[in-house]
């Protein structure tokens, strides 16, 4: 190469690089503009943006993807019962599971807004609404399933049934249902209606068919439930909570006739395939009146959390109110009340029980002579 070649060369190199300069330039100048190729933030843009997103995200799940009980405790313990969470409510007969069902129903539905649906095997649907009605309202279930309202308690009950006229609730008191036909009500008010929480009253009222039996050859039925329950958790993303009944047995048990997971009756696979069991316990239905520390029990009721996939597993108290049948978180006042009048022959809540049922039923001391 010559000493021409060579420079003419080297004036192409410069004019290429020069232009490539002002290529560059002009492409600085573009990015300052363009909003589809950002250039680095500082950190803290980044973080403020991101806890933003967090936020967001964290009321999204809040409110679609968890139930809570409404008991503050309780839901302190368990984290609500989440999505995709198959949830048990174990008792024996009498002892309020139904109840207990119905208020962590109503406390939650108005809060999440989901759409819900319940199946009652044991109650009608008459006897369900009257007790959502005597829970919105605070006038005894036995004066609404009696018709015998006064004219004010009528009233109230017109202004006060509006919000639960509006709720998202489902309810089919098929008796007996069979198994299939539920899971096929389940999948289909999901499709039509996005219901994504499932109560279900009761466990042991569940059939299957003859033929059905004979096809799951040994298996017990509560345990075909269980399993069929889980798979339509997994398969259509919903929440199912279930009551269950715990065996008599607990009945013919010395002391405090406390019940135990293993109490779950007729099934080996619930205690397995549940992500949280909830067993209920109210001392004075056994007339028990103290507990093991001697402490004054009447009107009070366990949750007792004993199982938690996920978390912790403890006791929670909790007040039953017996007029309204309905179970209710303590307030201070009736702390301060208990540790005032706690011995053996004043209840916590005694004079409260009292006065209550004397203003609804009358009161016969006057007719007492002394």
């Amino acid at each position: 190469m010559n000493n021409k070649e060579l420079k003419d060369l080297q004036q192409k190199r410069q004019k290429l690089l020069s232009l490539l300069k002002e290529n560059e330039q002009a492409l600085a100048l573009l990015n300052e503009g363009d909003t589809t190729n950002p250039l680095p933030k500082k950190i803290d843009a980044d973080l403020i943006e991101h806890i933003h997103q967090l936020d967001e995200k964290r009321n999204r799940i809040i409110k679609s993807d968890i139930s809570f009980s409404g008991f503050e405790e309780l839901d302190k313990t368990t984290g609500g019962f989440k999505k995709n969470d198959f949830v048990i409510i174990g008792a024996r007969p009498g002892m309020g599971k139904s109840t207990l069902m119905l208020n962590i129903l109503l406390n939650d539905i108005f809060e999440s807004n989901k759409n819900v649906l319940y199946f009652s095997l044991e109650m009608t649907k008459k006897q369900i609404l009257n007790k959502l009605l005597s829970y919105e309202t605070g006038i005894a279930y036995a004066k609404i399933n009696n018709g015998a309202l006064k004219k004010s308690e009528w009233e109230t009950l017109e202004e006060n049934s509006e919000r639960l006229r509006n709720s998202p609730l489902f309810i089919d008191d098929t008796p007996a249902i069979n198994l299939y036909d539920l899971i096929a009500k389940c999948k289909q008010m999901k499709q039509q209606h996005n219901v994504s929480l499932v109560y279900v009253d009761s466990l042991q009222q569940i059939t299957l068919t003859e033929k059905q039996k004979r096809q799951a050859k040994s298996r017990n039925v509560l345990n075909i439930v269980s399993s069929e329950f889980k798979k339509l958790i997994k398969s259509d993303d919903i929440t199912i909570i279930a009551t269950s009944q715990i065996a008599k047995s607990v009945e013919t048990r010395g002391g405090a006739k406390r019940p135990q997971i293993y109490d779950l009756k007729g099934s080996t696979e619930l205690e397995e395939d549940a992500d949280i069991i909830l067993l209920l316990y109210r001392p004075e239905y056994y007339r028990i009146t103290q507990d093991e520390d001697g402490l004054d029990v009447r009107r009070m009721a366990e949750l007792i959390v004993a199982k938690n996939k996920f978390g912790q597993t403890d006791t929670v108290k909790v007040k039953y109110n017996a007029l309204m049948d309905k179970f209710e978180e303590f307030t201070p006042d009736d702390i301060e009340e208990y540790n005032r009048y706690n011995n053996p022959w004043s209840g916590p809540f005694l004079s409260e029980f009292d006065d209550e049922f004397n203003d609804e039923f009358g009161d016969d001391d006057d007719d007492c002579p002394f």
